[in-house]
Formats: structure tokens, C-alpha cells, sequence
């Protein structure tokens, strides 16, 4: 018995993504984190009512089974007209869903079909998967990756005694002022440190 073919799938309609959402949380349980699921690109779609978009999202599907997405919008509103994350407003990072190499490949090709400019920022994935999506879409378009820092991170004492010993004397002076100034504004507060 031979497996079905991968079918793409291309879904411009916000009716047709909304009765997507069982199939896709099914897709995105793999991924350990909240920003996949269905319900978070719902609120970002939400969120840009009234904004020059169009949806754009590609699907993968091995029958009846949703294996791979790419949940993009239409940016309308640069010139020309670029594909990129739904959620791409938020700055959060991104992600490709697929369950293998194979629903991947399926996925990145019809992304390269679509033609148009594409823009990821903070993708996240492997560096082979990075290798292989930028080789694909090379052949439509120029591809430029750069490395991307994590977010900021400061290392901070255990309690704030430690940390103000660590800061300038103007930049404690100028604390003080302004927590005498808040207490002035707004009475007595306290402060706890977990």
C-alpha cells in the first residue's frame, strides 16, 4: 500500500483558519510552548483588524492530517508586499511547524512557491533546517540570515542591598530621591523580593 501524497494547501479565509484549530493545536503539541497553538495566532490576527493584511498561511497535509504550517500574513503594506509571521508584530521568536524532514521540505517548497518576499525574524530552528529553508527559497529570492542575540539577561544579587552596593552613588542617590518622592505622591510602600 502506497502513502497518500503530501497536498498543499494555501488559506487566505479566517472562517477556513478558525475551523482549523483542532487539527493544528494536534500539529503544534509537539513544541513546548504557548506561542504555537491556534489560539495565540487567533489574538494576533485580533489584534491587526483594520491593518493592510492578508492571510497567507501554508499548509501541509498528509491525508486528512495536518503535518506542517507556516502561519503567515500578507504584509500589504510595504511595497512590494512581503510575507511574514503572524504574530510578527509582538516580536517573539517564530516557528515553522512540522512533524518531520520530509513534511519540512513539502513545506518550505510551497513557501518558495509563493513568490513573494519573505521576513522571519528570530526563527527559531536546527542550523541544518536553516541551511535547508534558505537553500530553498534562494532560488526565488535573496536570503539573509543573521545571527540574532538573546534577549538581554542581567544577573542580580540576592537582595537589593547587594544590587545598590553594585550601582553608581549618583544612581543611588537619584533612587532614593525618587522613592521619596513616590511615599510623598502615594504613602507608605513596602517592597518584597522574591
Amino acid at each position: 500500500m502506497t502513502a497518500a501524497p503530501l497536498t498543499i494547501e494555501i488559506v487566505h479565509n479566517a472562517r477556513r483558519f478558525a475551523a482549523l484549530a483542532e487539527a493544528w493545536d494536534v500539529l503544534a503539541a509537539s513544541v513546548a510552548s504557548p506561542l504555537v497553538c491556534h489560539a495565540w495566532y487567533s489574538a494576533a490576527l485580533d489584534a491587526q483588524q483594520g491593518h493592510r493584511i492578508a492571510l497567507s498561511i501554508i499548509l501541509v497535509w498528509d491525508g486528512i492530517h495536518l503535518a506542517a504550517a507556516a502561519p503567515l500574513i500578507l504584509d500589504q503594506a510595504h511595497v512590494p508586499a512581503r510575507l511574514i509571521p503572524i504574530d510578527g508584530f509582538v516580536g517573539e521568536p517564530f516557528r515553522l511547524l512540522y512533524r518531520d524532514a520530509e513534511t519540512f521540505a513539502s513545506l518550505i517548497t510551497a513557501c518558495a512557491g509563493m513568490r513573494r518576499p519573505i521576513l522571519f525574524r528570530r526563527l527559531v530552528c536546527s542550523a541544518s533546517d536553516l541551511a535547508k529553508l534558505a537553500g530553498t527559497l534562494r532560488s526565488n529570492s535573496a536570503v539573509i540570515c543573521k545571527p540574532r542575540h538573546a534577549s538581554a539577561t542581567v544577573w542580580l544579587p540576592d537582595d537589593f542591598g547587594a544590587f545598590e552596593a553594585l550601582i553608581s552613588s549618583s544612581r543611588r542617590a537619584t533612587h532614593r530621591r525618587k522613592w521619596r518622592a513616590v511615599q510623598r505622591d502615594h504613602g507608605e510602600i513596602e517592597t518584597e523580593f522574591a
